[in-house]
């Protein structure tokens, strides 16, 4: 499909919303069975935005096809995530790593097809969390059709760029001990690097959601009650990629994939700390859920209440129940413009000394 999108859907010419949602066409859940080889280049990129790909990716190089993938990488500069090449290297991808970041800017994404056509996609977007989903990014997405229109081909430009006179390094073979691990940088240490461009975008931010039945149900019930029984945790919206730390947990269990990490959340109304899992449903419906099991038959929340989650570090949030009707809630609420599912339930995100001011906290 041929269309414009100046994402988070600020304006699109088809149906698409983010990057997310035209990389979600491009690479299909199920596979593509006419399609070659699948190809992403970008300049940042992190484990989250890739997370919703892997499995595809997989899919795609068993059945027979290739992945090709061109990052930028540093020493000094955090631009690319080991997590993220070891992930796709683990998929069966071929990486390639350039070493001079400003001469790798360009962010594309595509596919070639077994008969000889080719899809390409132009966009500001990084393969990050921020990039495919939150970030105000804009992007072209052509078809087979516009693409040899253009004279576009994905194998010359892929390779021209390897053939060219910049420092690429390859992974695929490289040891553990190998210096080309140096160019990428551990999410798992994000506390003592340098920061990234991107950081500001998911550490000081609040989530702020209004909460459905589903939500509520365990929390209001008696304990020992049928109602009480089940899994307590919220769900949120599909584009929190960029609000939570490198779900690396992959699940062991079940054909189809999870992907979780597990955060530190203090519940501001009971004084309650504990560690609580980000669950991602990489290959069913793409939902996250936080779990929330602290809240389970406390009464504190209902259906239609707001919940305002904060980041405060890495892996560090605290939890606060905000009730319907009050002044907090509704100065609150012009920031929760964005709609989860069907059914009214509201989402957004702002800053944290904005969201503190209103709470006085």
């Amino acid at each position: 499909m041929n269309e414009f999108v100046l994402q988070p859907g600020l304006y699109s010419t088809g149906g698409s919303q983010t990057l997310f949602d035209v990389l979600n066409a491009v690479w299909p859940k199920g596979g593509d069975p006419i399609a070659e080889t699948y190809y992403l280049v970008s300049g940042f990129g992190s484990f989250n935005g890739g997370v919703s790909f892997f499995e595809r990716l997989r899919a795609h190089v068993d059945a027979g096809g290739r992945v090709r993938a061109i990052f930028a990488g540093s020493r000094s500069t955090n631009v690319t995530s080991l997590q993220l090449v070891e992930a796709l290297l683990d998929c069966g991808a071929e990486v390639h790593i350039v070493n001079r970041r400003y001469l790798m800017h360009s962010k594309l994404y595509g596919k070639t097809f077994t008969g000889g056509g080719q899809q390409l996609v132009v966009t500001s977007g990084n393969f990050t969390g921020p990039g495919i989903a939150r970030n105000i990014e804009s992007l072209v997405s052509l078809d087979e059709h516009l693409t040899a229109a253009v004279g576009f081909e994905w194998d010359l430009a892929f390779d021209s760029m390897l053939n060219a006179d910049l420092d690429v390094f390859t992974l695929n073979d490289a040891q553990a001990d190998d210096p080309r691990w140096t160019l990428l940088y551990d999410e798992s240490k994000r506390s003592s690097r340098k920061p990234a461009p991107e950081d500001d975008e998911d550490v000081f931010e609040s989530l702020i959601m209004t909460l459905s039945h589903s939500d509520t149900a365990r929390i209001m019930a008696a304990p020992g009650t049928d109602a009480a029984r089940g899994t307590q945790y919220f769900w949120l919206s599909k584009d929190s990629y960029a609000f939570f730390p490198p779900l690396t947990i992959r699940s062991a269990r079940g054909h189809k994939a999870t992907y979780s990490c597990l955060i530190d959340v203090t519940f501001s109304d009971l004084g309650v700390t504990s560690s609580q899992r980000v669950t991602y449903e990489a290959e069913n419906n793409l939902d996250f859920r936080l779990g929330t099991a602290s809240l389970r038959g406390t009464k504190i929340a209902q259906k239609d209440d707001m919940v305002v989650l904060s980041r405060r570090g890495e892996a560090s949030y605290d939890l606060q129940i905000v009730k319907a009707g009050t002044p907090e809630y509704f100065a609150l609420g012009v920031h929760a413009t964005a709609f989860i599912g069907a059914q009214g339930k509201r989402y957004g995100f702002a800053l944290n000394s904005v969201v503190d001011k209103i709470l006085a906290r």
